[in-house]
């Protein structure tokens, strides 16, 4: 993780942000796989980055004004708990090394909260993760509620309420040159599992299934110290028409394509990288005309990005190649008809095959935080030491095929490629160039 004073940096800023007020940012709850046994713990992405501080039951409280402050309540180390669990680090090893102001139990943290609370007034601001968590929302109520039945005593009058994410999502969305590092880190880790994938296609040849390829990715992000930044999609055949396939169980078919979606995360920093590759290592006509088609639209769409440019102008470029190099593979039959259905929400049927945007922001959350557009409504511009990816696709489900009269010799043919882009002082950098996508390296 990063420094202490990068962590007290960032709670700095959003006290400024916030102006007069109160903050109160908790972690995420731990979560029940089934029974008794919990998922592994991940923090709140919010909370980690205020903090760095990565345990669970705790909660940070940034109190603005003349006076200002950072509060975290986290868990006491229990001599009796340690025989079931990991001890917790404790508030007095939080508070030097993660350089709060202050650190309390968590049983403190009602008291406390209530204390800071009663010092609003009408003009100051509450900030909360507003509507994300039902049991916050309600214990946040029954904090104001409480002071509003002490208030002919106090003057306590009920605060502004603002959700603490926008100007958290607007800190985010601009990437430090720590962050920066780690991100790249992380792709340079996606790559290799990415690469020993596709290496391992002749050595299973015809006996291989979807969960061997995503057993050989899991096992290159953990040697490396690395969780997978989301569910990986290990998607042959028709199965990678299905987006967001993650059984991950089917035989691999020899003849059809596989689709690899899978990114890693470290330090809490992900990786998003797509592949589409043939099993037996040789492309057919067909599949190997939807993939150019698709890898010169997302060429066009890297292309365009730079400083300056709204975000949908990759999306744009995307679209626009995408309608030509399917028009001349026989795949649709106007590329004008393509990019105008496209393009415009009011006419699905070209969006049935290319349902998603071109990209989106990445950090933290693999779909980061970060408005996609500005106060005017437009779509934001594009920022030196942004994130995003690039990652068109194309989705022939024979129903669609049918539907939209796309060809027979296509049905079922999926591709979809997706690369980490860093925008650049003047233009930008391919985060996750070492994957091979050409399609003469993804053949033997």
């Amino acid at each position: 993780m990063f420094s202490r004073e990068t962590y007290r940096g960032r709670r700095s800023r959003l006290i400024e942000r916030a102006g007069a007020g109160i903050a109160f940012i908790p972690t995420a709850r731990e979560k029940i796989r089934n029974h008794d046994i919990p998922f592994p713990f991940r923090p709140d992405s919010n909370f980690i980055y205020l903090t760095g501080f990565a345990e669970q039951d705790a909660a940070l409280l940034l109190i603005g004004g003349k006076n200002p402050r950072s509060i975290l309540f986290c868990m006491t180390p229990d001599p009796e708990e340690a025989v079931w669990v990991e001890a917790p680090v404790g508030p007095k090893a939080a508070k030097k090394a993660f350089g709060f102001d202050e650190t309390h139990n968590i049983a403190k943290l009602d008291e406390i909260f209530d204390r800071e609370l009663a010092k609003l007034r009408r003009n100051d601001t509450l900030w909360y993760p507003v509507a994300e968590d039902k049991e916050w929302d309600a214990w946040i109520l029954e904090r104001i509620n409480k002071q509003l039945r002490k208030s002919r005593q106090s003057g306590f009058e009920t605060p502004a309420i603002r959700d603490v994410r926008i100007p958290l999502g607007d800190m985010r969305r601009v990437k430090s040159e720590e962050e920066i590092s780690v991100i790249r880190e992380s792709a340079r880790i996606g790559c290799i599992g990415h690469h020993i994938a596709l290496s391992k296609r002749r050595a299973w040849s015809q006996f291989m299934r979807e969960s061997n390829l995503m057993a050989e990715i899991t096992h290159t992000f953990e040697r490396y110290g690395c969780a997978h930044s989301y569910p990986p999609i290990v998607a042959g055949g028709k199965n990678a028409c299905i987006l967001h396939y993650t059984t991950n169980s089917d035989p691999l078919r020899h003849g059809d394509l596989v689709l690899i979606d899978a990114g890693c995360e470290l330090n809490y920093y992900a990786s998003d990288i797509t592949r589409t590759f043939p099993i037996n290592g040789k492309w057919s006509p067909e599949q190997l005309a939807v993939y150019k088609a698709v890898l010169a639209a997302q060429k066009a769409g890297i292309a365009a990005v730079k400083p300056g440019v709204r975000y949908d102008v990759p999306h744009k470029a995307v679209v626009r190649v995408l309608g030509r190099e399917l028009e001349k593979a026989g795949v649709v039959k106007s590329a004008k008809e393509f990019v105008k259905q496209t393009l415009d929400p009011n006419v699905p049927d070209f969006k049935k095959i290319f349902p998603h945007r071109t990209g989106h922001w990445m950090g933290i959350d693999v779909h980061d935080v970060g408005g996609y557009f500005d106060s005017d409504g437009k779509p934001r511009k594009l920022e030196k030491d942004n994130v995003l990816t690039i990652e068109p696709g194309v989705y022939l489900r024979e129903d669609l095929c049918k539907e939209l009269g796309i060809p027979k010799k296509f049905w079922d043919i999926a591709v979809r490629i997706e690369d980490d882009v860093l925008v650049t002082e003047n233009g930008h950098e391919v985060l996750t160039a070492d994957a091979p996508k050409d399609p003469e390296d993804l053949e033997f």
